[in-house]
């Protein structure tokens, strides 16, 4: 799931960085529209009234629109707006808001080179394309030309600065996966342990149970189970009982708070273990007592769980304590019984 919840998150960057390069586009494209436009109508003014200048009008106009172009020049952003011409084989910059400590003044006119995108707007053409600039840093542009002028005009953006917040997000997502991907473990780990152990408990209880009872038959056998229930448990007493009346049960193997009892018999009606006579395997994990009030051996007892199993004799533990896991799980309990009472006969 963590990994699901990763792919998603990381899909959801890269869709979010994809419209805000497209927004980013947009933006760079209305800039250099929009001033070239403005330039454009200063220029056309300034031709209109030239004999009244005592500079060249296009001099007049770039020295007019020189310091609103400084408007650009952020610091500690990459954005840069460029104004040029065409010079021969090269293009001149002629006006340059940037914070760059190293602005050349003339650019490449070939095409892939770093003035690919001043070229492209000198010849009439407008848009936008990555590119590498003269630092050979790769750059987003978007490009405009002035015709009034016969120049161009280059908006431009670090790609690695569209990106930054971006891969900044990526980050902080690949650490917080891997976070909750360490939690998510310990927390399965801590959660899966004890169930491997009390497996691994379960399964080792019932080889040391065979192994116990290699060679013995007869009661010795049956002395031997339910001591071996009792420690497997942690019951505070086992029996095997069997039927020797129409309502009345002897056991012939008890142990109880560690002593052996011998020729202990009660009457089934009003137990737990009439239900297992009549119902198959019964478990009550707590208030045994109160759940058989008549059943006064468990009162006297102060018996709090009990688990009962019909085999060709019956199993019965007690415990004064609430029964756990290992009392629930009655399905293997069954299977060791069908096991055990193959040596009964």
């Amino acid at each position: 799931m963590l990994l699901v919840a990763a792919g998603v998150g990381a899909a959801a960057i890269v869709m979010l960085y994809q419209t805000a390069f497209e927004q980013q586009r947009l933006s760079l494209m209305t800039i250099v529209k929009s001033q070239a436009r403005l330039l454009e109508a200063v220029a056309s003014f300034d031709l209109e009234h030239a004999p009244h200048y005592k500079q060249n009008p296009t001099e007049a106009t770039l020295s007019q629109v020189d310091t609103a172009f400084q408007q650009y020049a952020v610091e500690g952003s990459s954005k840069e707006f460029v104004l040029g011409r065409r010079s021969g084989e090269s293009i001149e910059i002629l006006i340059r808001s940037s914070t760059l400590p190293i602005s050349p003044k003339r650019l490449s006119i070939r095409e892939g080179g770093n003035g690919t995108p001043m070229r492209r707007a000198l010849q009439g053409l407008s848009g936008s394309m990555l590119v590498r600039d003269f630092r050979s840093v790769k750059v987003f542009a978007a490009y405009e030309p002035v015709a009034v002028l016969n120049m161009g005009v280059v908006a431009k953006i670090d790609l690695a600065e569209i990106r930054a917040p971006f891969v900044v997000a990526g980050g902080w997502l690949i650490l917080v996966s891997m976070v909750l991907i360490a939690l998510g473990s310990l927390l399965f780990f801590r959660v899966s342990n004890p169930l491997l152990a009390e497996l691994r408990q379960r399964g080792e209880a019932l080889h040391t149970l065979m192994e116990s009872t290699v060679g013995l038959t007869g009661q010795d056998y049956f002395d031997k189970v339910v001591s071996e229930l009792c420690h497997w448990l942690g019951a505070d007493g086992a029996s095997i009982n069997e039927m020797v009346a129409e309502n009345r049960v002897l056991s012939i193997a008890m142990k109880l708070d560690g002593d052996k009892i011998e020729g202990f018999t009660y009457s089934l009606a009003g137990t737990p273990c009439e239900n297992v006579v009549r119902k198959g395997a019964c478990l009550y994990q707590q208030d045994v007592c109160r759940l058989f009030p008549e059943d006064q051996e468990l009162i006297d007892l102060q018996a709090e769980g009990y688990v009962g199993v019909p085999v060709r004799r019956s199993i019965v533990c007690v415990r004064k304590r609430p029964c756990g896991r290992v009392w629930s799980n009655t399905a293997p309990w069954w299977r060791r019984q069908r096991i055990w009472s193959g040596r009964w006969t």
